[in-house]
């Protein structure tokens, strides 16, 4: 570790330098972001064997020749199950991130907005069934998002579905499917929805 690196990274202090690694220095404050995720400093290069006993791979800037990055992320695709690969840079004011999870990794929410919660006033009987959100809050969906709902009532059915595909109506409502088989909508203003 080099003076430099205190300008870049808060978990590191001015007594660390030139005693430890970067990695050495910051692993006991990871560890305690998540108690649950084993977190380990590795002081030689990963070996293809090492590699192949983790569901997700993290690589970070170019400690490894780029040649060998390249077939880290390789050899994580063509694992069966694939392996998940992620490769960040921090370059000063920018930085990158490359994500590789797979061939068959499908990304269900392509603009990667948080999730969101909307108030539901009416969910109405019909094919398709019409969900109308209150009206302070317009969603942002998009066509093919899917929603899963909560602590609906009468119509209390859609609680227990798998995530729905919505087709949007217009910015306070959208359709979601057959509802024509459900008990009518009858809790106001409580009653969620979820963007997933």
């Amino acid at each position: 570790m080099q003076i430099s690196d205190l300008a870049t990274n808060f978990y590191l202090n001015e007594s660390q330098v030139g005693k430890i690694s970067r990695a050495e220095a910051t692993v006991g404050q990871l560890k305690e972001l998540n108690p649950y995720t084993e977190i380990n400093v590795m002081k030689t290069e990963p070996t293809d064997e090492l590699i192949k006993q983790f569901s997700v791979v993290y690589v970070t800037e170019l400690i490894l020749p780029l040649k060998r990055i390249k077939a880290i992320d390789a050899l994580c695709r063509s694992a069966v199950p694939a392996i998940g690969f992620i490769f960040t840079l921090a370059l000063g004011l920018y930085g990158c991130t490359f994500v590789d999870f797979g061939q068959k990794f499908t990304i269900k929410d392509a603009r990667g907005e948080n999730l969101s919660s909307y108030n539901v006033v009416l969910v109405s009987q019909a094919n398709p069934g019409i969900v109308m959100i209150h009206e302070d809050k317009k969603h942002n969906f998009a066509e093919g998002d899917y929603v899963k709902f909560r602590e609906i009532e009468g119509m209390n059915e859609l609680n227990n579905t798998e995530p729905i595909q919505i087709k949007v109506v217009d910015k306070f409502s959208f359709s979601i499917g057959d509802t024509t088989k459900f008990k009518p909508y009858t809790k106001y203003f409580d009653s969620l929805c979820n963007k997933i």
